[in-house]
């Protein structure tokens, strides 16, 4: 056959697939979804630390406050009584709200160090 133009068409054939839609058996897990683990937690929340990041300016405070103080070896020391007299000074719906978020925010990161190891042995295994 030609076209309008005087060449020549090409025949498309085109292929059908036909979807499968028969029923198929639910995969089992090699293993079984355990739930929350206090054990996990542990895992993770155990010498983990993060970050925090503040104006040169407080931090320089901080160091002098923390120079000055002998109770103290380590700024996580001082940092720690330092949140520590915060929270007594809280009414009990603030506490309540603290110890809710407290408990929001640790479950998350959890989950997310939960997720950095499943990706990490993933990448192992290939």
């Amino acid at each position: 056959m030609t076209n309008l133009l005087g060449g020549k068409n090409k025949k498309t054939s085109k292929t059908i697939i036909k979807q499968n839609n028969e029923y198929k058996q639910d995969i089992s897990p090699q293993e079984p979804y355990t739930g929350y683990s206090e054990e996990i937690e542990k895992k993770y929340l155990k010498d983990d630390r993060g970050t925090i990041r503040i104006p040169n300016e407080n931090k320089l405070e901080f160091d002098a406050l923390l120079s000055i103080q002998e109770d103290f070896q380590y700024s996580y020391e001082l940092f720690a009584e330092l949140v520590y007299d915060r929270v007594k000074r809280l009414s009990k719906e603030e506490h309540q709200e603290y110890l809710d978020q407290l408990a929001r925010l640790k479950k998350k990161h959890i989950q997310k160090e939960i997720k950095k190891a499943e990706k990490k042995a993933k990448n192992k295994k290939v």
